[in-house]
């Protein structure tokens, strides 16, 4: 099996070699959303801050916001920048190497997870076609290459093996697809959370249609969204109390992204530098006629068996490609309280990258003649191949030097996730990080951003001003009491407590709320089940394997020939 499929693996790795070639040239590129170098710097910083028990997962860049603390890992996507910020603190790498690699990792990887989920439902042939449009699918170029969304990028190479998992369970019946769904619908939540929402509501109509009462399906499907409780849990908690300005600014101009009917079915041969090609109507478009015309001249039965499941991933593809145009926006403007979370609208070809290859693959799979089989084939390579020209950046460049930027320093659109109590952003780094009035005598013995100790001396009661963003989890503790802290006083949303008279130390701290004790025990006991699961299937693949070369070894002992040898 392994050398039948060698020279096409072969092929593939071509495909990989030239998506992923730009980015081993000599010098970095400039993004559209240029902060991935300044996310996985901070969050190198956080990781080697030794506060492991108050902020793990790092949820909060103190360093961030001119240094008040910025709760981006909270409500980002954290994984591209935990791989990243490892990278530079485990092989002494620099910051511009890290995400050299982070951008690469879904270029090589992508298409290897594709390829394999693909092959749990289509023959080699079609599947290494499919993988070629796959590869080259515009969208993964232009948010790799232009925009710069890794974090959509990561979310695309896993959601292919998600869906493969998924096959495999059906095809194997066994509990290893069921974890490789679990594993890879945990990390596409963790890698980018709209991409996360779009591979969760796939899933769950997928479920509703096919395997609504397969238990062993929702099952894995429900351990996966445990073991990203950690992320997803906190951030439905604390979402009300910090800006999103994207859901009020994208919710009314969500409208204005969609794009004229005729621009997503009129052939355009400059197509190959956008984020989409119009042929993709086309291809979706034939495989649901010729599967139509499959069934109404059916000569066996087998087709009859897969219809429903065929026109699912057709009919789905073609619907999500013409949800772009402006003919649907009745349909966005219905449902803009959800919708409106995606930004715009072409963030559906997330789900497209995956459905439109494979669909397309699906249709080759299924043409009885081998010369147009082959011709269609060579059709597929050939626009694979022209979208070439978007996996490359626009100029390289030897500017390596990235720092948050914007009134606020952060590395979103401004003041997005600040708590809603700033209403106005400090435009420097503060003179100093406490003050006590009336001025008092004190010494910062610890200062770690997110972990002050302050010795005091006072004859009457004071007031501490602690100069970072208030959030969840600051506490002020003094002889072991934990006092009350104002965050209000401030339009730049710093806090402050009443402190008593005397000598004392006084410990001002970030922590994890009970919410993010909540989120990350249930992490954790997910993984037990998981671990527990994924021991339980390595046991049984070992015995089987054993109890296969038992019977192997009986058969050569009961050999004639062998028996002799042995003699």
């Amino acid at each position: 099996m392994i050398k039948k499929e060698f020279p096409f693996f072969i092929i593939l790795l071509f495909f990989i070699f030239l998506s992923s070639k730009a980015l081993f040239h000599h010098g970095f590129f400039r993004t559209i959303d240029d902060v991935t170098t300044v996310r996985i710097i901070h969050m190198a910083k956080e990781l080697q801050r030794n506060e492991i028990i108050d902020n793990f997962p790092v949820r909060i860049a103190s360093d961030l916001s001119n240094n008040y603390g910025y709760p981006i890992y909270l409500f980002y996507a954290p994984l591209t920048y935990y791989i990243g910020a490892l990278l530079m603190i485990v092989l002494k790498i620099s910051h511009i190497t890290a995400t050299k690699w982070v951008y690469v990792f879904p270029l090589i990887f992508g298409p290897l997870l594709f390829y394999w989920a693909t092959r749990q439902k289509l023959s080699i042939f079609p599947a290494i076609i499919a993988t070629c449009l796959y590869t080259f699918f515009p969208y993964r170029g232009w948010d790799t290459y232009i925009r710069g969304g890794v974090g959509e990028a990561w979310a695309m190479a896993f959601i292919p093996a998600m869906i493969g998992g998924i096959f495999s369970m059906e095809k194997n019946k066994n509990n290893l697809g069921g974890l490789i769904f679990t594993s890879f619908l945990f990390l596409s939540v963790i890698s980018h959370h709209l991409a996360g929402l779009q591979a969760i509501l796939l899933v769950i109509i997928y479920g509703f249609i096919f395997h609504l009462k397969n238990k062993k399906f929702w099952k894995y499907f429900f351990l996966g969204i445990g073991l990203s409780s950690f992320y997803w849990l906190p951030i439905i908690f604390y979402l009300k109390i910090v800006r999103v300005t994207y859901i009020d600014v994208n919710a009314g101009n969500i409208i204005k992204h969609l794009l004229p009917l005729s621009d997503l079915i009129r052939i355009n041969y400059q197509d190959y530098d956008k984020k989409f090609s119009t042929i993709f109507f086309y291809l979706q478009l034939t495989g649901i006629i010729f599967f139509t015309l499959k069934l109404i001249f059916k000569k066996n039965k087998q087709i009859n068996l897969n219809k429903k499941w065929i026109f699912f991933w057709g009919i789905s593809g073609l619907i999500l490609y013409l949800l772009l145009s402006s003919s649907f926006g009745l349909f966005w403007s219905l449902t803009l309280p959800v919708s409106g979370l995606l930004q715009f609208p072409w963030r559906l070809l997330i789900l497209l990258s995956f459905i439109i290859p494979f669909f397309t693959g699906l249709t080759i799979n299924y043409l009885n003649n081998h010369l147009i089989k082959l011709g269609f084939s060579l059709l597929i390579v050939i626009i694979s191949l022209s979208f070439l020209p978007i996996f490359k950046p626009k100029e390289y460049s030897f500017f390596y030097e990235y720092k948050a930027e914007g009134p606020c320093a952060t590395t979103t659109w401004e003041n997005e996730y600040l708590p809603i109590w700033v209403k106005e952003c400090p435009k420097e780094k503060p003179k100093q990080d406490i003050e006590i009035n009336p001025k008092t005598d004190f010494r910062i013995i610890k200062n770690s951003s997110i972990d002050l100790n302050v010795i005091y001396k006072s004859r009457k009661p004071a007031e501490l001003i602690v100069y970072r963003y208030y959030f969840p989890g600051w506490k002020i503790i003094i002889d072991k009491k934990n006092y009350p802290i104002d965050y209000q006083f401030s339009k730049t949303g710093i806090f402050k407590t009443q402190i008593p008279a005397s000598q004392n130390e006084v410990r001002i701290f970030y922590t994890k709320t009970k919410i993010m004790w909540l989120a990350d025990i249930l992490t954790i006991f997910f993984l037990i089940i998981f671990l527990y699961n994924f021991s339980i299937n390595l046991l049984k693949v070992i015995r089987k394997n054993n109890h296969s070369n038992d019977k192997k070894y009986l058969r050569e002992i009961k050999n004639p020939k062998t028996h002799n040898k042995l003699k």
